[in-house]
């Protein structure tokens, strides 16, 4: 998976899976002592997470909600590749029209 800008700034990569994006953001939490003494559940987030989360406290439940947002499929974010000169040129302009009779539609009485 690709990661947004925000969250390859804080895992300092690009592509990761999602089971390896959660593991290096827990990695990062507990190295920066991120998680609430008083509910380990709740993460407290430093600028580099409030960039990727937009809150101040996220629920660990919530986390991996809001990694959706963050995370794409190598396919989504390569743009469209162009075709080959040779079969642009090769391509007819219009449609030719069909050969096959359209069907008649009945009018109700």
């Amino acid at each position: 998976m690709n990661l947004s800008e925000p969250l390859a700034a804080l895992l300092n990569e690009t592509q990761l899976s999602r089971p390896q994006t959660v593991k290096k953001i827990w990695e990062y939490v507990k190295s920066n002592e991120l998680q609430d003494p008083a509910d380990k559940r709740q993460i407290v987030c430093d600028d580099a997470m409030r960039a990727v989360f937009k809150v101040d406290r996220v629920h660990m439940f919530t986390m991996n909600k809001i990694l959706n947002q963050n995370l794409y499929a190598a396919e989504d974010v390569v743009g469209p590749t162009p075709a080959p000169a040779a079969e642009a040129a090769s391509a007819p302009a219009t449609a030719a029209p069909s050969s096959s009779p359209e069907p008649k539609l009945e009018s109700s009485p």
